[in-house]
């Protein structure tokens, strides 16, 4: 199986004003990913906010990312649900177009009770797609479900034969090394926590899926270089940077946020749908005097 590597983007879902989707916008914005050297994207995950898109939204997002989809641009689909039996039709459907792998959280309101309920529904859903490479993503923060990322490991080798890895998004980097390095590496951690991405690369994490990356791989490029070289102030000095950032657009609700930055760089994907509050007119323009602040616009 080939591994996913770079910079991937947790995409947002293009809406109109009206709320409705906006699939025209996704062209546009798919090639203003790949100019700044974003190597992949995430659908329908966290930021894409699945749970309030339906099922026929998911598909049709897939659809057109796959239809628009720039050459050597990685799609990565989530599927998960509350419901099991649309997490399978939701990977069936993505198996039949262009994408590159599958991912699904746990099940987040009745939840598995044991690492071996949720390795079982991982096996199910990852069993229609056996071609290609299946994520279990885990984001404890959100889904409720925290169970040790190694025992899902070892349980999980033996039962789902496309298993690529995980999609980490928890800051515990004891249990990321650990997982980085079961079976010598065999499986990839795609690392999902921005504002520590400088940490993992310490632990050999090589890819990073994350919301920021929509509008910041420019200044996360030259921090993996200046990483990479050894200049290691200059590369903490830009993971502050993105945490500043963070910091910012958290204080007005942080995917709204991140869609008005984005809508400032040239790509208007709409408003946030509820229950996430949009911004006021106010809002936007305080939002844009701290940012200037920290200078963000000139290092993107």
């Amino acid at each position: 199986m080939n591994k996913i590597n770079g910079l991937i983007a947790a995409t947002y879902p293009p809406l109109d004003q009206s709320g409705k989707l906006n699939l025209a916008a996704i062209g546009p914005y798919a090639e203003f990913l790949a100019k700044n050297r974003v190597n992949g994207a995430f659908l329908n995950g966290s930021t894409g906010d699945f749970t309030s898109l339906s099922v026929i939204e998911r598909k049709q997002i897939v659809e057109e990312w796959s239809r628009c989809k720039p050459a050597g641009f990685d799609l990565m689909v989530h599927v998960g649900d509350t419901n099991v039996d649309q997490s399978i039709e939701l990977a069936r459907h993505a198996s039949k177009l262009e994408v590159d792998a599958i991912a699904s959280l746990a099940p987040f309101y009745y939840k598995p009770a044991k690492v071996g309920d949720l390795v079982n529904i991982c096996k199910q859903i990852a069993a229609v797609t056996p071609n290609i490479p299946f994520y279990y993503y885990h984001i404890p923060q959100l889904s409720g479900v925290n169970f040790d990322m190694v025992e899902f490991l070892e349980l999980a080798a033996q039962d789902i034969p496309n298993l690529g890895g995980i999609k980490y998004s928890q800051q515990d980097l004891i249990q990321l090394m650990r997982c980085n390095n079961f079976l010598n590496g065999k499986y990839e951690m795609l690392f999902g926590v921005d504002e520590i991405l400088l940490c993992a690369l310490t632990l050999g994490v090589t890819c990073a899926v994350g919301s920021t990356y929509n509008y910041l791989a420019p200044l996360n490029h030259r921090m993996i270089e200046a990483y990479k070289n050894g200049t290691i102030q200059e590369a903490q000095a830009l993971q502050y940077q993105v945490v500043q950032l963070v910091s910012i657009l958290s204080k007005y609700g942080f995917h709204a946020a991140s869609k008005h930055v984005l809508k400032y760089l040239g790509i208007d994907l709409g408003p946030v749908r509820m229950p996430m509050p949009n911004l006021n007119n106010r809002e936007k323009e305080t939002l844009e005097k701290e940012l200037a602040t920290i200078r963000i616009f000139e290092l993107v």
